[in-house]
């Protein structure tokens, strides 16, 4: 699927066409049937007979009757003279009509739904304006999605009695705009409401104006207020022809209102929000429009296109996260200098335009056309309601659908819609249900099922399965990956939902949530590195106080569990440390104890060698004949593995005794010692009388082998 290119603004130096020159010139005042003017999208009434008889009062006094300056919404007032018999035609062309039952059409375009009660015709005509619009952007902004997911449902009347019924307006408020139409849009489906009554060159511009807003949405996310709006003042301002379309016609009330009221200073321009009095209050607004779209025309085309590299330098100071303000000094200069030079610019007899060629491969009288049953065309308006937040009005629609026909999906599903909007979300999962049941091809019923199963805690695994297939219904569809990546969560299938909560990501790249999303799910996998990175790329695209609340929201959970984490492992750092070192004072110990036991060993064999080197030199000593000495036992020392010496005193003289192996040598006690008491020579026989008999030899360490002992006791 097509992206549009991170470069925003590149399309402007490589696909506008060279801009040709649009003569500023005040249009002649002409009558309209407007009783009242104000804010853009301002259109005539229709010949009701409310509107005829104003006009019909107003001519009778010869009065003052409001004039527009094309589809522009200051109005002046100019003193007319009107004939006798221009009284009377007013007369016959307000007699009322006869009431006829209404018939509804639906066509469908290759990217649209037009439903209408005017003739197939008109509704052909509606599409064709659509496509191409729709082609008209795309082709000015290379890579653009111009697919929102779901396809865009137009609902063209014949009139403002019927404009009224359609959005549930009873009538409007003492000094309510009129308005050529409605442009309302939902996280799933998307309505335009437009009469048909108004001439085409003015009907479309509020809508074209909305539907500008929600592609720059689409593809790039919030960007900077003044400028998101000056796009779509920019590209609503576009008259759509058959073969050829012109792009960046000025506006002329606008201009008007630019050279008459004091400009809003660049600082402040850059510097405001969706909650600033300069968008919401309606006087500062009046010039916040208009400004907004003329710096947007400066930057965009004037001067043949002189400026606009600054203006693609400024978005990429912008997607980098750089404030607004200060993005603005880095690529456009000086402030001061742009302002003066915009100044001029408003002043200008002339502009630069452009056309495109907008001629669709196929005609409007190709497009399907059928007419709907009572009871469709009663869910598709019910539907409208809903969005339009008209529940009362919605809900006897859709019943009386429901009524005739209990198997309608749509009415189904949009009755789902309004129950989930009232927070009966029991109700509402009922009614999505079955309208997944009674419609397996419809994505949203899919969808919408899904959804109230996983508001509710139910059948995941349906849900799973529900999602799934209305990805395959309708692959461009962001919101079902959203929420099949939810799904997949929460059955800790995390590699799965990270894949498609990305790919919602690169469907709809200008919707934060799904970046949000893609957040946490990196957070369940523990990629807290990469978690923090994607939290900072949502932070530098959140401009709206909700987004940026979501997006600091996140940002604050991401960075507390870094911080945790970070926590963690410095305590495992610092464990893993302690430990190195048990592990090395363990060693050293290990390496000590080792070599003392080597040392041991090393003497023991140094001793055994001596030893059996001693039991060796004693064997070859020469003997005498055996003699016995009788004395008194002074010690015992017995040595390995069974050597004992005895150290032997007799008559004042000590003798130094020896036995290689005292087990050989013959023990008799004698006197006291118990006939069943062993003799354990190593312990017994020291401080003992005893009588020996031994082996004399001649030699420095011994005096003699010892052969019997005599122990008395």
């Amino acid at each position: 699927m097509e992206r549009a290119n991170p470069a925003i603004f590149e399309f402007i130096m490589r696909s506008i066409p060279f801009p040709k020159r649009y003569y500023y010139a005040e249009p002649r005042d002409k009558i309209t049937l407007v009783s009242g003017a104000a804010g853009f999208g301002v259109v005539p009434g229709p010949l009701t007979l409310t509107n005829c008889k104003l006009l019909a009062s107003a001519l009778e006094k010869n009065a003052d009757v409001h004039s527009t300056l094309g589809s522009d919404m200051i109005s002046k007032k100019r003193h007319i003279s009107v004939p006798g018999f221009l009284i009377l035609f007013v007369a016959i062309m307000c007699v009322p009509a006869a009431a006829v039952d209404e018939t509804w059409t639906e066509v469908r375009s290759p990217n649209f739904i037009v439903v209408s009660n005017a003739s197939v015709k008109e509704a052909q005509n509606v599409a064709r304006s659509f496509e191409q619009f729709r082609l008209l952007i795309r082709k000015s902004i290379p890579g653009l999605s111009a697919d929102p997911g779901s396809p865009l449902t137009i609902l063209a009347v014949k009139g403002e009695r019927e404009f009224l019924t359609l959005l549930g307006v009873e009538k409007l408020a003492r000094g309510e705009v009129k308005r050529s139409g409605w442009f309302i849009s939902g996280p799933e489906r998307k309505f335009v409401a437009i009469r048909l009554d108004v001439p085409e060159e003015r009907r479309y511009q509020t809508i074209y104006h909305e539907y500008t807003h929600l592609l720059v949405n689409l593809n790039f996310g919030s960007i900077p207020v003044w400028l998101n709006e000056g796009l779509a003042e920019f590209y609503g301002n576009t008259t759509v022809g058959n073969g050829e379309s012109k792009v960046g016609e000025p506006g002329v009330v606008a201009l008007d209102v630019l050279r008459k009221k004091p400009l809003i200073p660049l600082k402040v321009l850059f510097s405001v929000k969706h909650d600033s009095p300069y968008y919401r209050d309606e006087d500062k607004a009046s010039v916040f429009y208009p400004e907004s779209w003329a710096l947007t025309h400066y930057l965009m085309i004037g001067d043949k296109r002189k400026h606009a590299h600054k203006l693609d330098e400024y978005m990429k100071l912008i997607r980098q996260g750089v404030p607004d303000k200060e993005a603005a000094e880095q690529a456009l200069g000086n402030l001061d200098e742009l302002e003066k030079a915009l100044r001029i610019y408003i002043q200008s007899p002339a502009f630069y335009s452009y056309s495109i060629q907008t001629k669709l491969d196929i005609g409007e009288d190709k497009y399907a056309a059928r007419q709907l049953s009572t009871v469709e065309s009663l869910a598709v308006r019910g539907e409208l309601l809903v969005y339009f937040n008209k529940p009362d009005k919605a809900r006897g629609m859709l019943e009386q659908s429901l009524k005739t026909d209990p198997d309608n999906a749509r009415a189904n599903e949009a009755m789902g819609q309004l129950y989930q909007r009232l927070g009966n979300r029991q109700q509402a999962g009922a009614f999505f249900s079955k309208a997944a049941e009674l419609d397996s091809n419809s994505y949203m019923a899919q969808f919408y099922s899904a959804q109230a199963k996983l508001q509710e805690d139910g059948d995941l695994e349906l849900a799973v399965k529900q999602l799934s297939r209305a990805i395959i219904l309708n692959p461009g569809f962001a919101q079902a990956y959203s929420r099949l990546a939810f799904a997949l969560r929460r059955q800790d299938r995390l590699p799965e939902a990270l894949a498609i909560s990305q790919q919602a990501e690169l469907i709809e790249p200008g919707v934060i949530v799904h970046g949000i999303n893609t957040a946490y799910i990196l957070l369940d996998m523990r990629k807290t590195d990469e978690a923090l990175a994607k939290a900072q790329n949502v932070l530098t695209k959140a401009r709206t106080e909700a987004d940026l609340k979501l997006a600091e929201n996140l940002m604050n959970q991401v960075r507390n569990i870094r911080n945790m984490e970070q926590r963690r492992e410095e305590m495992t750092s610092q464990i893993e440390s302690n430990n190195q070192q048990i592990r090395r004072d363990r060693e050293r110990i290990q390496e000590e104890n080792n070599r003392k036991e080597e040392e041991k060993y090393q003497a023991f064999v140094e001793s055994e060698n001596k030893r059996k080197a001693e039991v060796e030199r004693r064997a070859n000593l020469k003997t005498e004949a055996p003699i016995k000495l009788s004395g008194l036992i002074r010690s015992v020392k017995c040595d390995y593995p069974a050597a004992m010496t005895l150290i032997f005193e007799s008559k004042g003289k000590q003798y130094r005794l020896y036995a290689e192996n005292y087990y050989n040598v013959q023990y008799m006690a004698v006197g006291d010692w118990p006939d069943d008491e062993e003799i354990y020579p190593c312990r017994d026989l020291e401080g003992n009388n005893a009588e020996i008999e031994l082996l004399r030899v001649v030699d420095t360490e011994i005096d003699g082998f010892i052969e019997t002992i005599y122990s008395i006791k």
